[in-house]
């Protein structure tokens, strides 16, 4: 209005900006949308006319999370961290992030166009609390718990189709670094920096059950994961192929993004596959078979989720020998 007109003025007559606060976006509850959000998906991933309705269905997702993902109901400093805390804080992250999980596990599953890449690209670089905050480390690094979610699942859904072609967009999604202020930096490499720091606090180890696990926080995922992503993609004892799967394809993954930072040889970020090599059903020795038996041809590599054959080769010695040091 005319109020509003005059007030972008300063007292010289020249024009100035002013932020103008907007309601918030309704936010829909998760038992009233998910269900109709779902089926929009599958149909709109059905046909490419339907990419900007595919679009807008995915913002008003990401719009509802986001929302709720505030400093406010988020505080990192004036509550100390344990572990009732920190299982009721998870819980809340799970319970706000599921509705956006869901349609990205299924994007990522079924996407076969740029369209869907650059979406699910944007989508996780969204999620990635680009900032620096103070307060206790467990709350500021768990922030990145829901972009984790959406990756673990997206990640899921890609490797238990075979569609690489998907798992590449989450590989190449780039946000601004945080820590160094780099415009343009790996996000899922700035993700797991991240990670090892609230890895290292120890406080996955807190939750019952998970005291002497190797990998409390992927054993932890992987029990919350499961019912959620089985309902969507319906994959029984598949499901933890898959989840072992995606989790060597991502420690390979960072290892390469570090070995391009790290003279030393870089640094793996390994999983539950670790501990399983050598016995039966070793999901790491089944992936390393089929590209040494499928060489460039074999699919991470076609697609573009793994760098090329002599340099994976590489990667994976360098693999071999970290995850050898661990004594597991």
């Amino acid at each position: 209005d005319n109020e509003i007109l005059t007030g972008l003025q300063d007292s010289a007559g020249s024009e100035s900006d002013l932020l103008v606060s907007m309601a918030p976006y309704p936010i829909v509850g998760d038992a009233e949308r998910a269900p109709a959000a779902i089926d929009l998906v599958k149909e709109y991933l059905s046909e490419a006319r339907f990419r900007i309705k595919l679009d807008d269905l995915f913002a008003q997702e990401l719009r509802a999370a986001v929302a709720q993902l505030t400093p406010v109901q988020f505080p990192t400093s004036g509550v100390e961290p344990n572990a009732d805390r920190f299982i009721e804080r998870v819980r809340a992250y799970s319970k706000i992030i599921a509705p956006l999980q869901r349609v990205c596990t299924l994007l990522s599953r079924w996407g076969v166009s740029e369209d869907h890449k650059e979406l699910l690209r944007r989508i996780i670089a969204q999620l990635a609390p680009v900032d620096v905050v103070g307060g206790y480390d467990v709350w500021s690094e768990l922030r990145w718990f829901p972009a984790m979610l959406v990756a673990f699942s997206t990640g899921i859904g890609a490797v238990a189709q075979g569609n690489y072609y998907m798992l590449q967009a989450l590989f190449s999604a780039r946000v601004a670094n945080p820590r160094t202020g780099a415009p343009s930096s790996p996000l899922f490499t700035i993700m797991l920096d991240q990670w090892r720091v609230l890895l290292g606090t120890g406080i996955f180890r807190t939750i019952p059950g998970h005291e002497k696990h190797y990998v409390p926080d992927r054993e932890f995922l992987f029990k919350l994961l499961q019912p959620s992503v089985e309902d969507l993609l319906f994959l029984g004892p598949d499901y933890e192929m898959a989840f072992d799967r995606f989790e060597a394809l991502l420690a390979l993954n960072y290892l390469y993004e570090t070995v391009q930072q790290d003279d030393d040889g870089g640094f793996a970020l390994p999983g539950r596959y670790a501990y399983k090599r050598g016995r039966s059903g070793d999901p790491y020795m089944i992936l390393l078979e089929e590209a040494n038996r499928q060489g460039g041809m074999w699919p991470p590599i076609v697609q573009g989720a793994m760098p090329h054959y002599q340099t994976f080769l590489k990667l994976h010695a360098s693999h071999k020998k970290f995850i050898d040091g661990l004594h597991w």
